[in-house]
């Protein structure tokens, strides 16, 4: 028979489990591609609601330090590559009307978002500084 870990004593270094897990919920949502794409939500809403699951809100699995600089250049990365993934797929003539409802996004809503999530990343989540405000960027 094989022998029975326990976990309370094991001593396994957090940041290979976040690995771990982020890798198996990669490997999922990639296998599970066919499905996602024929349901109502989106990859980024699943990795949204695993990563609230995950996180302290849900079952304290993946623990993230508020002042780790990684995070915020992360965040920054990520940013960057949903904008330019969205502008890939953008087929637009280049005039005013067709982009219309894009200006209004841009410069209606975005400030919106990024106003609201200040204070509620500063004030309820005791964020630092401008981290809340990429929430609403992204």
């Amino acid at each position: 028979m094989g022998r029975v870990l326990n976990w309370k004593h094991a001593n396994v270094d957090t940041y290979i489990l976040d690995l771990l897990v982020i890798g198996l919920l990669l490997l999922t949502v990639t296998l599970g591609s066919g499905w996602i794409t024929r349901s109502p939500f989106s990859f980024a809403l699943i990795y949204l609601i695993v990563g609230i699951i995950l996180s302290p809100y849900g079952f304290n699995l993946i623990q993230i330090r508020p002042g780790a600089g990684f995070l915020e250049k992360l965040t920054e990365i990520v940013v960057l590559i949903s904008l330019f993934s969205c502008g890939l797929k953008m087929n637009r003539p280049l005039n005013l009307t067709s982009w219309g409802s894009t200006i209004r996004l841009i410069g209606l809503l975005m400030p919106l978002s990024i106003l609201q999530w200040q204070p509620w990343g500063t004030g309820f989540f005791n964020y630092p500084g401008e981290q809340p405000s990429y929430w609403g960027q992204s």
